[in-house]
């Protein structure tokens, strides 16, 4: 993943980061979802809560 990204130098995370981050991502990836919980279709799901500003990835390990 290193080889993907530009690492901020620490000048740019004082910056950027200094006050929490704008957007929070939990990514179990390997973890399917439960096809048994009300509006879940799939092992795979994607919820995004823009209020609270979170999102959870499960049942998905694509990066790209």
């Amino acid at each position: 993943m290193t080889n993907m990204l530009i690492r901020p130098t620490p000048d740019e995370l004082e910056k950027d980061f200094s006050d929490g981050a704008d957007y929070y991502v939990f990514n179990a990836g390997e973890f399917m979802a439960n096809k048994h919980i009300p509006d879940v279709t799939g092992e795979v799901t994607v919820s995004i809560n823009l209020e609270q500003r979170k999102m959870v990835i499960l049942g998905s390990q694509y990066a790209g």
